[in-house]
């Protein structure tokens, strides 16, 4: 071969490698971005910004509701918490669960694992689970309200019970 003939195949060689391995990377970064699911970027205090469904609530906001979480505005007790009638300003009426445990940073991080799986439940049995709001002095909670009844009045009714001895 002549010095000309394998300087040519030699540019040849080289420019073909190099397009060849530019080909190789552009088809890597593009099956990478489209078999990627981009990483949400949590905001302080939004812990339900993934999820299509539930709200996180300003305290301020389901306070106001509740028109200060008042004994007017409560509809029961239980083991968990004290829960309110509150109407938000899209005048929606909802019932807000005040949950009656400390707030420590593991607690906080159990309840916003818990709101996630339950804001993606859905059952015509269940009470839906429209939000919550952990950024506050208190961990609440925010179901759509329920008129005229309680839980265990729908499932039970008024069952009287005999007592046997």
């Amino acid at each position: 071969m002549q010095p000309k003939s394998q300087k040519k195949v030699l540019i040849a060689g080289l420019v073909g490698g190099i397009g060849l391995l530019l080909l190789v990377t552009v088809i890597q970064f593009l099956w990478f971005k489209l078999h990627t699911k981009p990483k949400a970027v949590p905001r302080e205090g939004d812990i339900l910004q993934e999820l299509r469904g539930p709200v996180n609530y300003s305290f301020k906001e389901l306070k106001s509701a509740t028109k200060n979480f008042s004994e007017e505005y409560k509809l029961g007790e239980g083991g968990f918490g004290e829960v309110y009638k509150g109407v938000l300003q899209n005048e929606r009426v909802v019932a807000v669960k005040k949950l009656a445990i400390s707030q420590s940073q593991r607690v906080k991080a159990e309840f916003e694992k818990e709101v996630k799986i339950i804001g993606n439940v859905h059952h015509r049995n269940l009470t839906r689970l429209l939000g919550c709001c952990s950024n506050g002095p208190e961990l609440l909670l925010v179901y759509e309200y329920m008129a005229n009844s309680s839980l265990d009045n729908f499932l039970y009714g008024n069952l009287k019970f005999v007592r046997t001895s």
